[in-house]
């Protein structure tokens, strides 16, 4: 029977490995795999693809790993790892890599010559900075650094045009640079548990934004209201022009009975730009100046370059802030299915939230709700409303009817309540988990 480091050392030979490694690295190599039982003699080491390391207590990689060139995937999740092993470098092919739970507390200069990698995970490591130089990794379309301690995000991050997904909850986050409206294909955007209180005016841009969680920040107000105007400057003339237009016919329809005050302003306005047009030629700053100054008279609800950018979300989570009120821009969030308001200040609701036509699932648990308003029932599609721990003494009767629609209201003044309820067949007196 032949030896097993025989067997190995015919192998070396007969694949002739030497040009790669010398014997000594592809033994170490071959004693690694064996140890972690993920050796296999009947699959050639280059046509490896995927190496899962997980939970192997492993401290460092084997140099002679380089052997494993076609590697596409490799996960060293729950290990011991201070820092990122170099060999790592050498996988030309590597399209994901996971590295959570583990030690890490920087980024090498390395990593961003990975130029195929699509998926980063560095979910709870003590990572205080994404270095600018990310911005390398151009092909990247996820990157989850859960629960680090990172404080800022580089300008750089502005060249990641294509992720998708970004998960930076359980940070120290107190902002994000102007740059972060560059990322234009994000749909999923996760920044719960950091200290953010603003958003920059920027991420207006994010037009495929889908899922946006802001849980346990310190915002005051949602939407913010810089959203409502975006900075004229950075528009075309003709961007300004259509846009203004389309705020007359807008406004216009939505506010049959209102002044002409607002409407004239916009027409000042467009009328101008539409001279200099015709001229081609542009605005002095002077006159540009002038002009800013009357659009900022227009109601910031008109400004169709502002909310916009939510208008395709369907899940919003925002509690545990300090939301004291929701501006009545959140009728622009036409497809929401699901909204998390629960653990803030809310003394009351706009009418607006009726505009959530597709909405199924209210959370406002844990807030100083006194009452709700009579368009809340208006909601067709709303299944579940949570309102437990609130100051209400009745709810409007609109939603009285609405049987499909559950209601979980313990913990308001209950007496009271039980009282006024006693025949409504869609109240739930009991906590809820959600």
């Amino acid at each position: 029977m032949e030896n097993f480091d025989n067997s190995f050392y015919r192998l070396y030979k007969e694949n002739d490995f030497k040009n790669f490694i010398d014997y000594n690295q592809f033994k170490e190599l071959t004693d690694f795999l064996v140890k972690y039982d993920l050796w296999d003699e009947r699959k050639p080491l280059t046509k490896i693809t995927t190496l899962d390391l997980t939970e192997k207590n492993i401290q460092k990689l084997p140099t002679g790993i380089s052997l494993l060139c076609n590697l596409e995937s490799v996960s060293v999740i729950d290990n011991q790892l201070t820092e990122i092993p170099i060999e790592i470098k050498s996988f030309e092919h590597l399209s994901e890599l996971y590295l959570s739970n583990n030690l890490l507390t920087e980024l090498p200069a390395w990593i961003f010559e990975l130029k195929n990698l699509e998926k980063l995970t560095l979910d709870n490591n003590q990572i205080i900075e994404l270095p600018a130089e990310i911005g390398a990794l151009e092909n990247l379309e996820s990157i989850s650094a859960y629960n680090n301690q990172i404080i800022e995000l580089p300008a750089g991050i502005k060249n990641l045009k294509k992720i998708k997904f970004l998960n930076l909850s359980n940070n120290k986050l107190i902002s994000l640079p102007p740059e972060f409206g560059e990322l234009e294909n994000l749909e999923s955007l996760f920044l719960a548990n950091n200290a953010l209180n603003s958003l920059p005016q920027e991420i207006i841009k994010l037009k495929k934004l889908l899922s946006f969680s802001l849980q346990n920040n310190q915002f005051k107000s949602f939407p913010p209201e810089e959203f409502a105007f975006v900075e004229l400057e950075k528009l075309s003339l003709k961007e300004k022009i259509i846009g203004l237009e389309e705020i007359v016919a807008s406004y216009s329809e939505n506010n049959p009975n209102a002044d002409n005050t607002t409407k004239s302003i916009i027409n000042f306005f467009i009328n101008k730009l539409k001279r200099h047009e015709s001229e081609s030629t542009l605005p002095t700053a002077e006159q540009e100046q002038f002009m800013y100054s009357q659009v900022q008279k227009i109601p910031m609800a008109l400004f169709k370059y502002g909310i916009g950018v939510f208008e395709n979300m369907n899940e919003i989570r925002l509690e545990n802030n300090q939301l004291t009120h929701l501006s009545s821009h959140i009728c622009k969030f036409k497809n929401v299915l699901r909204l998390f308001l629960s653990n803030n200040q809310l003394t009351e609701l706009p009418a607006e939230i009726k505009s959530l036509t597709n909405l199924k699932y209210l959370s406002l648990s844990n807030n100083l709700l006194t009452f709700l308003p009579q368009e809340i029932g208006e909601l067709e599609n709303l299944e579940t409303i949570i309102l437990n721990n609130n100051q209400l003494q009745s709810l409007p009767k609109t939603l009285k009817n609405r049987i499909s629609c559950k209601i979980y209201i313990e913990h308001n003044p209950n007496n009271i309540l039980k009282e006024y309820l006693k025949d409504w067949e869609n109240v739930v007196f009991e906590d809820f988990d959600a």
